[in-house]
């Protein structure tokens, strides 16, 4: 039997294209054209969409001569599309990811040299081509909707793109929601919160159109500008956020599933600050960075959450990555994975929103200008300082406390969990516990809440000093409470920088470690590890 041909010309090119797309990317798409999901739905919005594009315009019809029919024609073809590309296509990812665990398929691709990024590409991928064809169909209603007059071209050539954007970032999330769990009704519970964010994006999309449809909005005006890039950001930040998460979940237990993220929430961070300069510089009061900065407090906070619950150990495929040179691991040190190197990174986010507002609010004078713009005084430079001072100070009581006295030391993920559980339960304990004393014992200040205890009263009396000393009796306690919360840090501090610092470099004799339960470091030959993947195969 003689060999086939190889192929030639446009055949080969197109066979190399094959080649080198992501595989999951093809696997998706082949199953997506070919399963009644995506065809049943295709068609239903198809069937609809023409049904209400033929009903407007023969309803509209009799008074076409005084009112345009663009306008409402537009509008439903556009619900039609936003309904299929924000509601069917992210919902059809999130059952392609739960697929793979349903189907114990997972396990195929992880044996595979597909690494995680890959994966979630190829599923992300596969929703943004099925998007695209709902796209290419509905352009013919865009073109007959510019014919039919009274719709700015501008605002067609506006809503369309950044409904794309809105469902590709909706998709990540999806996925990235799919992920987090290989459990059935862990899953049912993710989609009925994902369906109900559908359904509110759905109809702020098109809340958004009818809005800019009937009021003829002005895109050269800098606020329609700002919301149009808020939009942007908000569905660029969203999805990266779920991409890295997904990406984190599907690897291995070993490999660095931290780094990612860290990177990807001081990126979060730096946007954060931008849009506080930008605010600040439009509007000129203190108050804006004040309480936006404590805004990025609360997101630092949340996502130093998980990063000072981890396990302390290095995984095996990190640690054999890891730079000869004692200052590159140094530097490396708050995005490597660890509860301990978790709080180096909180510490760094929180000192550099502390930093970016001092700045701020020490940028221009401090008294008013020959022009009569008042600028900023001194004292509500330092009651928006304090305000931002007395977040970072309890975000580090509320996280510092139960990870330090609650540390993961081994692979298990039962002692993480808890740590994350007290996180909110020391929040809670320490707003009602005073309340509830100040109830039995009769003191009226204790029962209303007004206390340290209870961030948002300090937050407010912070905001309000006015002249006071500005390391006043309310901050006093809340930064000393924040200092003795650092201290119960120290050691696991200590230990993270030091099982860095003593990782075994690459000397072609040993290539990875092992932290015992006892804290040795046990070195592991190179004859008992895998080339490629850096962990133990005896």
């Amino acid at each position: 039997m003689s060999a086939s041909p190889e192929p030639k010309g446009l055949a080969a090119l197109v066979a190399r294209i094959d080649d080198r797309l992501n595989p999951v990317l093809v696997k998706e798409v082949r199953q997506a054209l070919r399963g009644k999901q995506f065809r049943s739905s295709f068609g239903f919005t198809l069937t609809i969409s023409a049904i209400v594009a033929v009903s407007i315009v023969l309803g509209s019809a009799p008074r076409a001569e005084w009112v345009p029919i663009g306008p409402p024609f537009f509008i439903g073809v556009f619900s039609c599309l936003a309904v299929a590309v924000i509601g069917f296509v992210p919902m059809a990812a999130f059952q392609s990811m739960g697929s793979e665990w349903d189907e114990n398929t997972y396990d195929m691709l992880s044996l595979s040299h597909l690494r995680p990024r890959h994966i979630v590409l190829g599923k992300l991928l596969s929703a943004g081509i099925q998007a695209l064809l709902y796209f290419s169909v509905f352009g013919f209603f865009s073109v007959f909707t510019f014919l039919l007059g009274g719709v700015d071209l501008s605002i067609v050539m506006v809503a369309i793109p950044l409904l794309a954007v809105i469902s590709l970032a909706l998709s990540s999330v999806a996925v990235g929601l799919s992920s987090l769990s290989q459990k059935r009704m862990v899953r049912v519970v993710l989609m009925v919160v994902l369906s109900a964010g559908l359904v509110g994006a759905i109809f702020g999309s098109i809340g958004m159109v009818v809005q800019s449809v009937e009021f003829s909005i002005d895109f050269s005006l800098p606020e329609v500008q700002a919301a149009i890039s808020g939009m942007l950001v908000s569905s660029f930040v969203l999805g990266g956020l779920f991409f890295v998460l997904a990406c984190s979940r599907l690897a291995h237990p070993e490999e660095n599933r931290s780094t990612g993220l860290r990177v990807f929430g001081f990126a979060l961070v730096l946007v954060g600050m931008y849009w506080i300069g930008w605010l600040f510089e439009q509007i000129g009061q203190a108050e804006v960075i004040g309480f936006l900065s404590c805004g990025v407090v609360l997101a630092v906070t949340l996502v130093g959450t998980f990063f000072t619950t981890e396990r302390e150990a290095l995984g095996r495929r990190v640690a054999v990555h890891l730079p000869s040179n004692n200052l590159a691991r140094f530097a490396l040190l708050p995005w490597l994975p660890g509860g301990g190197r978790g709080t180096l990174w909180v510490l760094g986010m929180h000192g550099l929103t502390l930093a970016w507002a001092w700045m701020l609010l020490n940028s221009l004078p401090s008294a008013t200008s020959l022009t009569g713009i008042t600028m900023i005084a001194p004292a509500d430079a330092h009651e928006n300082f304090g305000l931002v001072l007395t977040a970072v100070s309890y975000s580090l009581i509320y996280l510092m406390v139960p990870s330090a006295l609650r540390s993961n030391r081994t692979a298990e993920l039962k002692p993480s969990m808890q740590a994350r559980v007290a996180i909110p339960v020391l929040f809670l304990a320490g707003m009602l516990l005073p309340a509830i004393l100040g109830f039995m014992v009769g003191d009226r200040d204790l029962a209303e809440a007004e206390h340290i205890g209870n961030p948002f009263w300090a937050l407010d009396r912070i905001s309000r000093i006015g002249d006071e000393p500005f390391l006043g009796s309310l901050m006093g306690p809340i930064l000393i409470l924040a200092g003795l919360a650092l201290v119960l840090q120290l050691p696991r501090v200590v230990r993270a920088i030091l099982e860095v610092l003593r990782a075994p470099r690459l000397d072609g004799n040993t290539v990875g470690l092992t932290v015992l339960p006892d804290g040795t470091i046990d070195e592991l030959p190179i004859e008992d590890l895998d080339d490629e993947a850096g962990v133990q195969t005896k």
